[in-house]
C-alpha cells in the first residue's frame, strides 16, 4: 500500500514538474520563407514573386532593361514582411520591407523598401491566413487585393495592390502563399 502511495506522488511530482517546463516554452524564432503567386484560372500557377528595382514581381524571366534582380527569401516580423536577396552575389540596400500603397484609390505597384516611414505605404499589417499573405488594417478588415498585371514580356507580371479596386481590363487577381526555403 505505501509502495503504491509512493508511485503515486512520484507520478505526480514528475507530472507537475513537467507543467512547470511546458510553462516556460518560448516562441520559435521566425523562419524564412518564400513568396509564389496563384490565380487566373491556373494563368498564374505558382510563379515565384522576387525583387526588380524595388518592386515585386512573378515570373520566371527578369524585366528588361531592369539593372538589380534577386530571388528573395521572406521573414514575418511582428507584422512586417521583411525580404533578403536570395543570391549572395545581388546585395540589397539594408533591410528591405515590403509595402502596399492603402490610399483610397490606389492602384500601385507592390514595392520593397530599406524604412518604414514612407507615405501611404504601408509596411505593416501583413498577415497569414494558413500559408495565404492578406493585409489587415487598423480597424481589423483583413483584405487580400493583390493583382498581377501582365508587363511586356510574355510570363512576366508587376505585382499590384489595387486598394480602390479597379478594372483595367488586363490585370489578374492573385493570391499569394508561402513556402518554407528548402
Amino acid at each position: 500500500m505505501k509502495y503504491t502511495y509512493f508511485c503515486a506522488v512520484v507520478a505526480k511530482a514528475l507530472f507537475c514538474a513537467g507543467l512547470t517546463t511546458a510553462a516556460a516554452l518560448q516562441q520559435r524564432a521566425s523562419t524564412s520563407f518564400k513568396l509564389f503567386a496563384y490565380g487566373g484560372d491556373g494563368t498564374i500557377d505558382g510563379l515565384p514573386v522576387f525583387y526588380s528595382d524595388g518592386l515585386a514581381y512573378a515570373g520566371l524571366k527578369t524585366p528588361s532593361g531592369s539593372s538589380v534582380n534577386t530571388n528573395i527569401t521572406v521573414a514575418q516580423t511582428a507584422s512586417s514582411l521583411t525580404i533578403a536577396s536570395g543570391n549572395n552575389s545581388t546585395p540589397l540596400n539594408g533591410t528591405s520591407l515590403l509595402y502596399i500603397d492603402v490610399s483610397s484609390a490606389a492602384y500601385s505597384p507592390v514595392g520593397f523598401t530599406a524604412t518604414d516611414a514612407v507615405p501611404t505605404k504601408m509596411t505593416t499589417g501583413f498577415i497569414f491566413y494558413g500559408s495565404w499573405a492578406m493585409w489587415e488594417d487598423s480597424a481589423g478588415k483583413i483584405t487580400s487585393l493583390f493583382y498581377a498585371t501582365p508587363t511586356a514580356q510574355e510570363g512576366l507580371y508587376l505585382l499590384k495592390w489595387n486598394q480602390g479596386v479597379v478594372d483595367d481590363g488586363k490585370s489578374i487577381s492573385i493570391s499569394l502563399k508561402k513556402r518554407s526555403v528548402e
